[in-house]
């Protein structure tokens, strides 16, 4: 004898937590209470033409709502669909319009399902599994990180360019300061660029060593931060890894902060209402890290470890050169007289990946001027093959600027050391009958 039994799947969209009314922006709407007895799926679907946020509450009673499940509603991702599993009396939806204009379409709808395979309540505000695991930690409590490019960080990242500021005495060594109608640059065992009193008051601090771009590895900038306002109408201050015409930088302008890139002096700030990340501003006046990394496609601004957004560039350069000096600025315009002032505790460009790269090498053995690179790149060895004649190093491509070294060859016969940075290229004279190869990078 056989059985047939049938399974009616009572499917019922809940006109309590469905609509089509538009949302401006920050505006919400909110759903009401609806018994979810003899449910065990909430499942919700929404599109709208503005970024939104979609909550998913649950409650004992209809009034003490315990249980939110959150879901961001991009509108480059599309529409989404998520199923929430029921395991309170009653639910309700909300929806934020998280965007930057009124919606002109909106469709939400909640659907309670009898029977259903819910996932478990363990997912992010992306829709994927939380797990137990998130990430690595020894038994300090530090935790392992990867790159940009996706490798595990297992070396300490190299210290291209940048210092701390102990003491009261900027570095002019390290610190290019450069100030304007009263502008001012000090040290007190931080960093302190004033504007000052005196109308459209400026001031740049900008390392004087450029950090040198490796292919395949990925830079960062960072520096511990803060200001001593949330922002002033006419005042522009910048902090990140560029140069005043090329580079990624932090911007706050009036009272908006931007995630900028720069090529040839053409600016591209994306404000933090449009960030793709986490679009909280933290306390500009608390002291946080901020920090960027940037490859020859991306660059990737976070604060205070959070990701807050990802700028890609598939088919276009964001920058005419990736080899950049740290720089933070302070500019009043408008003719403002407000002293308006912001806070370095250190500032650094680092390479996430070895210090060296492979070297070349390059026999000189006639009396001319040589251009090596006309580039960045680092200075290895000298090797001097006869005691005769002179040897000049350049930080250039020509026989000009800065000299890195002058040597007497024929008191120096072998391998001279150096394993220094040159910012601008490398350029040799070698006079009297000197002979060497160059090995650099």
């Amino acid at each position: 004898m056989s059985y047939f039994r049938s399974i009616t799947q009572n499917v019922v969209a809940d006109p309590n937590n469905s609509s089509t009314d538009n949302l401006a922006v920050s505006a919400s709407f909110t759903g009401t209470a609806t018994s979810t007895l003899g449910v065990v799926g909430l499942q919700v679907s929404f599109k709208a033409d503005q970024d939104c946020t979609v909550y998913v509450d649950q409650s004992p009673d209809g009034t003490n709502w315990d249980i939110t499940d959150s879901f961001n509603a991009y509108v480059l991702r599309g529409g989404i669909g998520e199923t929430v599993q029921a395991v309170n009396s009653y639910a309700r939806v909300r929806v934020t319009n998280i965007g930057l204009a009124t919606t002109t379409y909106l469709r939400l709808q909640l659907a309670l399902c009898p029977i259903v395979e819910a996932v478990p309540r363990s997912l992010d505000s992306g829709g994927n599994f939380k797990v137990g695991v998130k990430s690595m930690e020894d038994e300090y409590g530090f935790e392992v990180e990867n790159t940009p490019t996706g490798e595990m960080r297992t070396i300490t990242p190299f210290r291209l360019a940048g210092s701390s500021f102990d003491g009261t005495t900027i570095d002019t060594n390290f610190w290019t300061i450069t100030n304007t109608n009263g502008g001012t640059t000090t040290q007190a065992g931080q960093l302190i660029l004033s504007t000052n009193t005196t109308a459209n008051g400026a001031t740049i601090a900008q390392s004087v060593k450029r950090a040198r771009y490796s292919a395949r590895s990925a830079n960062a900038f960072n520096t511990g931060l803060r200001l001593g306002d949330t922002g002033v109408a006419n005042n522009v201050r910048r902090w990140g890894a560029f140069d005043g015409t090329d580079g990624a930088y932090y911007k706050l302008s009036g009272t908006t902060l931007y995630a900028c890139t720069m090529k040839g002096g053409a600016e591209t700030a994306v404000a933090s209402s449009s960030w793709n990340g986490n679009r909280t501003v933290p306390t500009l006046t608390n002291f946080i890290s901020w920090e960027i990394y940037y490859l020859p496609g991306k660059v990737i601004y976070s604060i205070g470890g959070s990701l807050k957004h990802t700028a890609v560039f598939p088919t276009t350069t964001w920058t005419d050169k990736l080899t950049l000096t740290n720089r933070m600025d302070n500019t009043n315009s408008g003719g403002i007289t407000s002293n308006n002032i912001m806070y370095a505790r250190g500032a650094s460009i680092s390479r996430l990946g070895n210090s060296s790269t492979a070297a070349r090498y390059q026999y000189l053995g006639t009396n001319v001027t040589t251009v090596l690179k006309i580039s960045a790149g680092r200075l290895h060895n000298i090797v001097i093959s006869d005691n005769l004649g002179s040897i000049t190093a350049y930080d250039n491509t020509a026989a000009t600027g800065t000299v890195i070294s002058t040597i007497d060859s024929s008191k120096v016969l072998g391998s001279m050391d150096f394993h220094v940075d040159f910012s601008n290229g490398l350029t040799f004279i070698l006079s009297g009958g000197a002979k060497c190869t160059v090995i650099y990078e």
